[in-house]
């Protein structure tokens, strides 16, 4: 008989709390602790979240010592009890769990292998059952070996999966009091990975009726709203892909999936229009395209007159791939075979919903990296392709970042704004300045989010 209950992590609710529960090793992080490392001090701040319980190994080094008592933040002990049965008990202030059925020092004290800073009692309080996550320094010599596990991720993947399943919850915590809502989260989202859309957008509406149209203002205001689904959708894809595998987990992921690809290549087009309008290119409608065509190139061949610079990168090999990957997978949704969904395990222990892709897709995709596995792929046989939903659309997003700022960063945004009426250019230097000091500031947070 199948379980339908096996639980990951990001099958709890609300009611499960801690939501997540992470052990994390302090000495691989020492010098990131010491130098207060941004992210670092993100997990030393987000311990004092009550539905989290993150635990930090202990520690002899007095500097860390002083920086984690300064965060209020006391580590964890290992505590050695002699007698009939002798053991090793990890405690916390509220918890505490047997770890190990014999204490000889020498041999858990020793480091796992000697470039890793892992002890073998660190393994056996990590392979209690209680942690979900296992949090070591990157460089650690414990990716590389036999000891490694699935759950064992570094700091910056650590927090990217606490984003995730908190945001989908509901908690979209600045700092552990003060919260924001979920538009006012995604509106953050969206302004942080295309970075290059509110300097632009802050010209488009400042210029509007004096000088900028209002196509395209409009197209401005469809690409905003695309881009911020984007985000939405990313996230809800990671979510249910990481959800214990099952048929309702699977079908949610493609759902999310399938409109995430759909508003990739509806962005594309906003851009594609957006520089019509402002180099007034003279095109059919069938014409106005990111994807450079094999015949009839006029887009970009106008571009170039206009914009070098923008039509040299856009027309780059590299960025056409990166752009053109997505239309397979689009053909597929819209007028083909649907992209299909199964579940997928592996000798390793991975278990999870995987996707498959479009052969087209891939070939492209070895075109941009020497690695597929970067894109999430798990298997692949003849022409069978799967991959991983959350790394996938992670790699994607990231894609579209760059294809989407970089466009609007090159766009020549000084002539429009020498074209425009004084009391307009001062409003968007204004706009550029207080923008330039951080967006945190801009959108009234006052403080860095700890996981946005």
């Amino acid at each position: 008989m199948i379980s339908i209950n096996k639980k990951t992590p990001f099958d709890r609710s609300r009611s499960e709390e801690p939501l997540l529960k992470i052990l994390i090793h302090t000495d691989s992080i020492a010098n990131r602790i010491i130098n207060e490392d941004s992210l670092i001090v993100s997990l030393l701040q987000m311990s004092h979240f009550p539905f989290l319980e993150l635990h930090f190994t202990p520690t002899n080094i007095y500097e860390v010592l002083k920086v984690m008592d300064r965060h209020g933040i006391e580590p964890i002990n290992y505590c050695f009890h002699d007698g009939e049965r002798s053991h090793v008990t990890l405690r916390s202030e509220n918890y505490e769990s047997i770890i190990s059925f014999h204490n000889r020092k020498d041999n858990l004290m020793r480091d796992i292998s000697k470039d890793s800073k892992v002890k073998m009692i660190d393994l056996h309080a990590r392979n209690d059952d209680y942690y979900d996550y296992f949090i070591v320094a990157n460089d650690d010599g414990i990716y590389q070996s036999k000891s490694k596990r699935l759950s064992d991720v570094p700091p910056e993947e650590a927090i990217e999966l606490i984003r995730i399943l908190l945001v989908n919850l509901g908690y979209f915590y600045v700092a552990p009091r003060f919260k924001v809502n979920e538009g006012y989260y995604y509106l953050y989202r969206f302004k942080k990975i295309f970075n290059e859309f509110q300097p632009a957008w802050s010209i488009v509406v400042s210029g509007n009726g004096s000088g900028v149209s209002d196509e395209i203002m409009n197209q401005f205001d469809s690409l905003s709203q695309r881009l911020e689904f984007i985000c939405r959708a990313t996230d809800k894809v990671s979510y249910f892909s990481l959800k214990y595998a099952n048929n309702d987990t699977q079908d949610n992921t493609l759902y999310h999936l399938g409109y995430f690809i759909m508003l990739i290549t509806g962005a594309f087009d906003d851009l594609a229009w957006i520089l019509t309008y402002i180099y007034e290119l003279r095109l059919s409608k069938m014409e106005v395209v990111l994807k450079e065509p094999i015949k009839k190139k006029r887009f970009y061949e106008q571009l170039q007159d206009q914009n070098k610079k923008l039509h040299d990168f856009l027309t780059s090999e590299c960025t056409q791939n990166l752009i053109k990957m997505f239309y397979p997978i689009r053909d597929a949704l819209q007028h083909r075979q649907f992209v299909k969904g199964m579940k997928f395990s592996s000798i390793n222990g991975y278990e999870n919903n995987v996707f498959a892709l479009p052969k087209h897709t891939v070939d492209i995709m070895e075109n941009i990296v020497e690695d597929t596995r970067e894109y999430g792929l798990v298997f692949s046989h003849q022409d069978s392709f799967l991959f991983d939903s959350h790394v996938f659309a992670s790699k994607a997003m990231e894609n579209v970042a760059y294809i989407v700022n970089n466009t609007l960063a090159l766009i020549d945004w000084e002539r429009i704004i020498d074209s425009l009426p004084v009391e307009k250019i001062e409003q968007i230097r204004e706009s550029q300045k207080e923008f330039e000091e951080g967006l945190s500031n801009y959108l009234g947070f006052g403080e860095e989010p700890l996981y946005f």
